[in-house]
Parts: C-alpha cells; structure tokens; sequence
C-alpha cells in the first residue's frame, strides 16, 4: 500500500465563485515548471500519462480439457422456454408457444471466448486548497515520475479510483484569486455596495395618476443594498476561505478499470451477441499477469478468434494504461434449435445458455404489430 499522502478532497469552485467570475485556476507562468510534470495543468480533462511500454511474453502450451457432456434438450423444457419468451414480449401472443407442434430438437453448442484486462491508467493535474499553516517540506529532489509512485490497494477486476499528492510538487503562494487580500470585489455591485432599484430601474419614482411617486422599494433613492455582499463591496474570497494563500500542488489520478472483449464461435442463424449474455460450461480459464493467445484448441476459429481479440485489445489498452492482470474464459454455450409448425407454418426458435433462454428471430403471434407502449 502506497505511503504518499491522499488527497482529502478537490478544491473547486462554488456557487458564489462562479456567479462572481473568479478564476478557478491562476495565470500562465503563476507556478514554477517540475521537472517531469511540464505541461501539467488545473484543466480536469487534462493529464492522461502514456504508461511504461508493453513487453510481450512468450506463448503458453493450451492444456487440454477432458470434453464436457452437455444436456440434451426436452421438449418440455424448449416449450417452458419458448412461453417464457412470449410472456416476456407486451405485444406476443402465448397461444403459439403453448400450442405449436414441436417436430424436432437439434442440440449444437456455441463456443465463448471472453478476455478480461484489468488495468491501471494514471492522469495529473495542478490542485489548490486554503493554506491552514501547517509546515511544508523544502524540496530537496526532483519529483518522482508519476509510473515510479508505487500504488498497489486495488482488487483485481474491480473498478476502483484513487487520488493522492505527488511528493515536491506542493508550494504555498498568494491565492490567485483574491491576489492575497482574502476578499474579492463584488461582481454583482462592482464593488459600489448598491444596486439598481429594479422597481423604478434607477429614478426613485414611478409614473401614477396624479404625477410620480416616490419607489416604495428604494425609498425613491433609485438604488438599494446589494444582496450579494450586503452593502459591504466586498465578499469572502472562496478560493482561500479567506486564508490569502492556497497550498498548490500536482494531484496524481489513479483509476483502475476492466476491459472486456468477446469472440463467439457459433454455426446456427443465433445472434452471437446473445451467448455472451447466458453462461456455459467453463472448459478453461487462466489468470496471470499476462496472458497468451490460445494456440492448440481443436477449433480453429477458437484459436484464431483468441489471437485476433487478444492483439486488438493490447493496442486498445495499452495507449493509456498499464496492464496489471489478465483473464481468458472459454466456454461451451449449449444451443438448441427447435423446428415447429403454427398454422400450417414451417417455423423454428432456439434455446441457448444454461439459463435456457429463448429467441425465436418471427414470432408468429404478434397480437398488437408492434405498436404497444409499455407503461
């Protein structure tokens, strides 16, 4: 676990600053170059830090896997199925799933490759907080590189965030905002104490019969007291807290995330994005720091697919992260294709997944065309 301090919270600008245009951030040159750290600034969507480059390893030998006996279908169970899919649609009639003649199953299998990338992707940018007094340490060296701040509190394939303070970055000076004063000029009064009145917009009085009359808001003075700052021309400087110094310093950005790809080795007319959302039978899984593409599995789809899924996400992942853990998943998706008929129809849906879901591309009884709304 990293020793470096944490950040206890972000400073940003409230309501009353924005309303007020103060800068959130100083001006160009206001803060001395780190080496390392060129370039660094307070806009959030800035900072992405490139990672170390990427060594591959040499392959690993597929261990081979005793084959899995997959269940065969009934026809009570495709019929379940297929009503349960009905029921699932607003506008699906259940009479064709209930009553349609079954002809026969085709039992086949899919084949689901699943790669899983967790990784680390590291941003930075200049923060500031209210200057409360505390000691701070002289620098003495350069700052560490932010891939050399060694942070290791993560969970494998959980997303997670972390924020903390880069060592020799933090120097105290002026707040930018209200130039060391700790207050900043009204923007609403522009620093007068008063506004126009709005009721008489600035004359003191209002035309009525009889000739004007004194504004009743104003007391016919033509200004009031400005609601900002009270009258008093000035307000609170919410950069500092009123404190005239802000504690400046590079915030380094810590983000773990999980990349997920697939590849579908299926013969049958299924959509292949639909297995990748049931499960199957698990016939290899391997973790490791880094993973290589299978190589010597029977089906060769399945080889070229791993290699083919594997090379694209190490040149997606690897331009902004640093790859810490790496995951493959193969498994066997069972899949049924039922032949029926409906009225004299020659029809056909599938069951797929150990959930046994159901899909049939014409459903027969659409009882409304589509044009239901769900409530």
């Amino acid at each position: 676990m990293s020793t470096y301090p944490e950040v206890p919270g972000a400073s940003k600008s409230s309501k009353a600053q924005e309303a007020n245009h103060v800068p959130s951030s100083p001006p160009a040159g206001y803060l001395d170059s780190l080496p390392g750290y060129e370039g660094t600034s307070f806009e959030e969507d800035t900072g992405q830090i490139s990672p170390p480059p990427y060594e591959l390893i040499y392959p690993e030998v597929f261990p081979m896997r005793p084959p899995i006996q997959s269940h065969a279908l009934t026809e009570q169970e495709a019929r379940e199925a297929f009503v349960k899919f009905s029921q699932s649609h607003c506008c699906y009639g259940e009479g064709a799933a209930k009553n349609c003649v079954i002809s026969d199953i085709q039992n086949t299998s899919a084949y689901h490759y699943c790669l899983e990338t967790f990784a680390e992707g590291r941003k930075t940018n200049w923060k500031h907080q209210p200057y409360e007094g505390e000691p701070i340490p002289i620098f003495v060296t350069p700052p560490p590189g932010p891939w050399e701040i060694p942070v290791t509190d993560f969970n494998y394939f959980q997303d997670g965030k972390r924020r903390l303070v880069i060592p020799e970055t933090t120097v105290v000076k002026e707040c930018h905002a209200c130039e060391g004063r700790g207050e900043c000029k009204c923007k609403q009064c522009s620093g007068w104490g008063k506004i126009q009145c709005a009721n008489c917009e600035g004359r003191g009085h209002k035309g009525a019969d009889g000739g004007p009359q004194q504004c009743t808001t104003c007391e016919g003075y033509g200004k009031k007291v400005c609601p900002s700052c009270s009258g008093k021309d000035r307000l609170p400087c919410h950069t500092c807290k009123s404190r005239k110094k802000l504690k400046y310093y590079i915030e380094l950005e810590v983000t773990w995330k999980t990349f997920k790809n697939h590849h579908v080795v299926e013969q049958s007319d299924l959509p292949k994005h639909l297995i990748t959302g049931v499960t199957g039978n698990v016939i290899f899984q391997e973790e490791l720091p880094q993973i290589a593409a299978i190589s010597n599995f029977p089906d060769k789809e399945v080889n070229s697919g791993s290699a083919d899924v594997l090379a694209k996400q190490l040149e997606e992942v690897t331009k902004t992260h640093r790859i810490i853990r790496q995951r493959h998943t193969l498994s066997v998706v069972p899949v049924s294709q039922i032949n029926y008929q409906w009225k004299g129809n020659r029809k056909y849906f599938f069951v797929y997944g150990t959930e046994k879901d159901a899909y049939d591309p014409d459903y027969p009884q659409k009882c409304c065309c589509g044009v239901c709304t769900v409530l």
